[in-house]
């Protein structure tokens, strides 16, 4: 068993990491100037240097004296459940007064009830980057790197290596790992560059009125231009993922830019994982492929991603909008070129004319595949009146826009309602088609599917082996 769930894991392993993000490259005119080389050194760090740092951060020799806590609820407005309070004092009532990073005032807590302990093996990449990195860098005279207090061996040169994309809500020590894994021999070989060792972390997390406005024009222009040209020069790049269902990166707005840089330049980036998500991706594959689909599909809209900052935020929107054809994705063009169809189909054929309901048809399938089901579903309901009026009750193409919006449904979790229109949709195909036909052992299967889905597992094999009778049939033994 250990043995298969490996080979599986290696598949699974190589899946992931032959992820791609497929947009069209637009003609940008991008900018690193040396102002941005001040808030950011483009030479790399070896991994090896990053061991070893992990290994001070667990063992305390690094960040001597921090300890820090969790919230376990909501302590102010600004202060949330998860976030990191770093302990300043013990009052004398035994509360500890701490200071959370961005929040301006002290917040007192009592420990146990209002939060807990967190254990070094659970710091975050910000943990390290506030705790470590700035508080090693923030009193140097000038260049402001972590870079500039390593040996020579462990810096690399201008654009050395493999760029990291990375979350830094993530686990350093999983980071860290999952590079390791990424490297596998060449590991104490490798260099890298990420933003928390190779960025002047005073400037880059210092409010904009704090700075002065040379530094602030730089750095905005480095992040919004002068980002991507960095990443098409890196020999590869790879994005870090801590879990496989809800990768920290995709709901982080910077991370997302990231990877739109890496497509702008045409750079190959590679996912790698925390060690042991991917036999979780194998465990929730073997068990419910659809179910996984929908996982990914509603945790994952990169347009949903979030920013610390509402400015951020809407300049990344903005920027991938500009910068990459279809924006977050192709959908938007998909959608304007179906309305005009749609508007064309409507004035020369009539608005209850089949094309019409097709072109409708299309339109849902593109609002589904968004997850964007309510939409979907009364695109789908238009085209099924439609259908139903100009060509009956029993035709086939009623039975495919039933079998459309029990996709839905199903992919809602709303299994009864799914059931009622694929058992519709099965009835039409077995009259117009005939019992043996492959539509119909494709009706067959999703409804199988949906009962797996409820845990009505005997009903399931029975529509699965009914429909793989029909495909043998129809298909042949050897067909996909």
């Amino acid at each position: 068993m250990k043995k298969a769930i490996a080979k599986r894991s290696s598949a699974a392993r190589a899946s992931l990491q032959r992820i791609r993000f497929s947009f069209t490259r637009k003609a940008d005119e991008e900018i690193f100037s040396e102002d941005a080389r001040k808030i950011i050194d483009p030479r790399s760090i070896s991994l090896r240097a990053i061991k070893e740092l992990r290994g001070e951060v667990l063992s305390g020799e690094a960040a001597i004296g921090v300890e820090l806590y969790v919230a376990k609820r909501d302590l102010s407005d600004k202060v949330k459940k998860g976030a990191t309070i770093q302990v300043l004092r013990t009052r004398a009532n035994g509360k500890l007064q701490g200071r959370v990073p961005y929040v301006g005032v002290p917040i007192t807590f009592e420990p146990g009830k209002d939060a807990d302990p967190k254990p070094r093996q659970d710091w975050s990449t910000e943990d390290v980057a506030e705790h470590v990195v700035l508080a090693l860098t923030k009193n140097l005279p000038q260049a402001q790197f972590y870079l500039s207090l390593l040996d020579e061996e462990d810096v690399g040169a201008e654009f050395q290596g493999t760029f990291v994309s990375q979350a830094r809500k993530c686990r350093f020590q999983d980071l860290v790992a999952a590079l390791e894994d990424h490297f596998g021999q060449d590991a104490d070989t490798a260099f890298v560059w990420l933003d928390l060792f190779c960025a002047n972390q005073p400037l880059l997390t210092s409010a904009d009125e704090d700075l002065p406005p040379k530094v602030v024009s730089a750095r905005n222009q480095y992040l919004t231009h002068g980002l991507h040209r960095a990443i098409g020069r890196f020999g590869s790049a790879v994005i870090f993922f801590d879990r496989w269902d809800v990768p920290a990166p995709l709901q982080r707005a910077w991370c997302v830019w990231e990877i739109m840089g890496a497509i702008t330049q045409a750079q190959n980036f590679e996912v790698v994982i925390t060690p042991g998500q991917e036999n979780a991706f194998v465990e929730a594959l073997l068990e419910d492929v659809y179910g996984l689909v929908k996982i990914m599909a509603d945790n994952n809209n990169m347009r949903d991603a979030e920013c610390w900052k509402k400015e951020d935020k809407e300049m990344i929107d903005k920027a991938v909008e500009a910068t990459v054809e279809g924006g977050y994705g192709e959908y938007i063009e998909a959608l304007q070129m179906l309305e005009e169809a749609l508007s064309i189909r409507k004035e020369s054929l009539g608005d209850r004319h089949p094309d019409v309901a097709t072109t409708l048809n299309n339109i849902a399938l593109v609002y589904h595949n968004q997850g964007r089901y309510e939409e979907a579903l009364a695109y789908y309901e238009e085209a099924l009146s439609i259908r139903r009026e100009s060509l009956g009750d029993r035709h086939p193409d009623v039975a495919t826009t039933l079998h459309n919006i029990a996709g839905v449904y199903k992919a809602q979790g709303r299994y009864e309602e799914a059931l009622a229109y694929y058992k519709e949709a099965l009835s039409i195909r077995k009259e117009s088609l005939g019992d043996r036909h492959p539509d119909v052992a494709t009706t067959l299967n999703n409804i199988a599917a949906v009962y797996r889905a409820q845990g009505r597992y005997e009903e399931a094999l029975a529509y699965y082996k009914e429909a793989l009778s029909i495909r043998k049939e129809s298909l042949g033994d050897r067909h996909p």
